[in-house]
């Protein structure tokens, strides 16, 4: 279903020749033959029919004096809006009345409403109705007309170094050749002299190449001109990624990229003719400009060729890609006295498309189509991050996918350039305040169909703008992102802590223009990303990091420490050791007569430092110390024995006997030896609960006595042991360990 047309209820009182979209949401238009530009401003509705119109500086006077200059007044001519918002110019087919080619370049700062002159081409005499593209690094290709003294080269245009350099010689002349920038990074154009063919720019490599033969003859020659050069019709990029090209000549034609190298030549495929008008006459795109609607269609301009080769008057028709098919709309009242040639189309940011239009006899107007039907939701902008707390006055960056759009959307040939492929950033404020635009910069890439790719733009509050909630929608070719809810903060009301507390609120603030943001061939590079607003945070972030590795490292140290300690018989060792199974006294004997006793303390004093803990000799140390352990047991079971001597209740012949109690601990827990032989399983567990009901040697139950009278009793307790029972290693059931448990 076709869309409708309505007239602007404020019309110009001047004939608007090109118009081009700012990235504040205003529309600068350039009076038809004039140095002169005005400015369309929408309402709080973002209502561009009820818009406000304001007077723009004049174009410097920088025009060649042999070309009707100074005045540069330009009709047909290189126009673009750069990534830093600025507008190119150059060019122009005449200069007000009169058709010299004319060689003139120059920049507007929408900002600050001043125009400068800027350096042409090294060796160019003319530039006349050129091609151009942005490059997705902000570059920008500019071509010549023929009658320029290098008719196939081509020049760059560097922004960021104010200079420019070669281009590479097209294989066909680029006069009435329309430029489109693909998403692999090349730029297609459909040749008008060596047809049907199709050559393509390749960025990376900075040549051009072919690009297949098209088929279907496109370009159409009017019948007063010489068969040098032919007319061409727009050339669109469509959502799905193919190039629909509408010829001059009545045909169409869809151009697919390659899916492998960019230098290959792609595909050509027929499309559909241009529909016959009423009387079954022929219809064309003779010099025409064509936009892609956000619903997926392409508004197209074309009309029946009249006796002299251009397609006059106009008609309108949308084309569907999905089903190749050209749907009639109604043209508005200024359409029925206007050729193809004299028609100019712009994508607004509310998906509508103003059309302006003027008649061979002076008669001009203004349009607004609106389309019906609106985007697939994978079309739209998607925000991944934008601060919700913002200021007036201040900058912010903005990041998301797809911010540039699936396409240059609006295009015409050589004449005109009004591509839209560059984020806006709206605003809409509640109790009255409406729409609010805000001016957008330094897009990270000018790229089209980006896909999952994040990029970024940054976007300036207005200073004017009251405090409260409002909806924030990032939009490219017409159509918007979902809305996401910000606050614009009072004056004064910027706390430190809001910053603190979450990150998507913190605020960046950039240094005026001193902050530049590159990005080469689509892709970012380094940045500093939120470096000066935040380099106080980002210490304390490093500090707190710093003092997290410090207390790990002291952790980590402590715990080396403890292993240490238990690795060098420490107090809590010694408990663990003693709790496997040592009476109380003896456990006390061993921790104040081992582990204390002169040649620990001499090792420890001597040599303490070589008991450092030291990963590499770890299995070293556990062996000598574990001798070192069965010595000392040997020195204790020795003191042990002389203590026993001493005690009354204990008879010399039984003092071998008390080192083989004292290493009852240690021994194999199913053999117990007592005064040289070995127990049966059933007394030994019976004497272990006698032992362990027992509180130490000098405080032995009645049973321990009566126990040991018996013993001595027996026949084979009365003959001594030939000697000390040393400690048997077979009986032991391996190394103590010293882990803790």
């Amino acid at each position: 279903m076709p869309g409708s047309w309505k007239p602007l209820n404020n019309p110009p009182t001047f004939d608007v020749d090109s118009m081009l979209l700012l990235t504040d949401g205003s529309i600068m238009c350039h009076e038809y033959r004039t140095p002169n530009w005005h400015k369309l401003v929408p309402d709080a509705a973002s209502d561009y029919a009820n818009g406000t119109w304001h007077t723009l500086s004049a174009m410097p006077n920088n025009a060649p004096l042999a070309q009707n200059g100074p005045t540069n007044a330009p009709l047909y001519f290189a126009s673009a809006v750069l990534r830093d918002g600025t507008v190119f110019c150059a060019g122009g087919e005449y200069n007000g009345a009169s058709q010299p080619d004319m060689l003139a370049a120059e920049l507007y700062d929408p900002v600050n409403d001043v125009w400068t002159p800027i350096a042409t081409p090294v060796g160019w005499t003319n530039i006349g109705d050129a091609s151009s593209c942005v490059f997705p690094d902000g570059r920008l290709l500019l071509g010549n007309a023929n009658v320029n003294a290098f008719p196939n080269a081509t020049a760059i245009w560097d922004p960021e170094s104010g200079s420019w350099s070669a281009g590479g010689n097209s294989i066909d002349l680029n006069s009435e050749a329309g430029w489109t920038l693909l998403s692999d990074g090349t730029v297609l154009s459909v040749q008008c002299v060596n047809v049907p063919n199709a050559q393509k720019y390749v960025i990376a490599t900075n040549q051009w190449v072919s690009a297949g033969n098209t088929g279907q003859v496109l370009p159409g020659r009017p019948v007063n001109v010489p068969p040098i050069i032919y007319e061409m019709g727009p050339q669109v990029l469509l959502p799905d990624g193919r190039v629909f090209a509408v010829g001059a000549s009545g045909h169409t034609a869809f151009y697919t990229p390659p899916n492998t190298l960019p230098t290959d030549p792609g595909s050509w495929a027929a499309g559909p003719d241009i529909p016959v008008d009423s009387g079954g006459q022929l219809m064309a795109a003779v010099d025409a400009p064509a936009c892609l609607l956000p619903n997926g269609n392409v508004l197209c301009v074309v009309g029946p060729v009249d006796g002299a080769g251009w397609s006059d008057p106009t008609q309108f028709f949308e084309f569907n890609p999905t089903t190749a098919v050209f749907i009639p709309v109604a043209a508005p009242a200024i359409a029925g006295i206007t050729p193809t040639y004299n028609c100019r189309l712009l994508l607004l940011p509310t998906g509508q498309v103003l059309l302006s239009a003027t008649s061979d006899g002076g008669t001009f107007d203004l349009q607004i189509y609106t389309p019906a039907g609106g985007p697939q939701p994978n079309w739209r902008p998607h925000i991944t991050h934008v601060p919700r707390r913002l200021h007036r006055g201040r900058t912010y960056r903005l990041h998301g996918r797809q911010l540039n759009g699936l396409s240059q959307a609006c295009v015409y040939g050589d004449d005109q350039q009004m591509a839209t492929n560059y984020p806006l950033v709206r605003l809409w404020g509640e109790h009255g305040v409406g729409a609010v635009y805000c001016r957008t910069f330094d897009h990270s890439t000018m790229g089209v169909a980006t896909g999952n790719v994040v990029h970024h733009t940054h976007f300036e509050v207005p200073g004017h703008l009251p405090h409260g909630e409002y909806h924030l929608v990032v939009i490219a070719n017409g159509i918007e992102s979902q809305r996401i809810e910000v606050h614009v903060e009072r004056d004064g009301h910027h706390h430190r802590d809001y910053e603190e507390r979450d990150h998507d609120d913190r605020i960046t603030q950039l240094e005026d223009d001193h902050a530049k943001y590159k990005d080469k061939d689509a892709k970012e590079v380094k940045e500093k990303d939120f470096k000066d607003s935040k380099e106080k945070e980002t210490k304390e972030f490093k500090d707190k990091e710093k003092d997290c590795k410090e207390s790990e490292h002291k952790s980590c140290k402590e715990k080396e420490h403890k292993e240490f300690e238990q690795k060098g018989c420490k107090e809590k060792e010694h408990k663990e050791f003693e709790h496997k199974g040592c009476k109380e006294k003896e456990h006390k004997e061993l921790d104040t007569k081992g582990c204390k006793d002169k040649e620990h303390k001499e090792h420890k004093e001597k040599d303490g430092p070589e008991h450092s803990y030291s990963p590499q000799h770890h299995q070293s140390r556990d062996h000598d110390e574990l001798l070192s352990q069965i010595r000392r047991l040997g020195e204790r079971i020795e003191h042990i024995g002389e203590e026993a001597r001493r005690r009354a209740f204990i008879r010399d012949d039984e003092r071998p006997h008390v080192g083989d109690h004292a290493m009852r601990t240690y021994a194999d827990p199913r053999r117990h030896i007592v005064s040289g032989r070995e127990l049966p399983p059933e007394e030994a567990v019976h004497r272990d609960d006698d032992e362990h009901q027992s509180h130490g040697p000098n405080e032995s139950s009645e049973e321990e006595h009566r126990g040991k009278r018996e013993e001595r009793a027996r026949p084979e307790a009365r003959t001594p042991p030939p000697g000390p029972v040393a400690p048997k290693r077979e009986s032991r059931s391996g190394p103590v360990s010293r882990k803790k448990r």
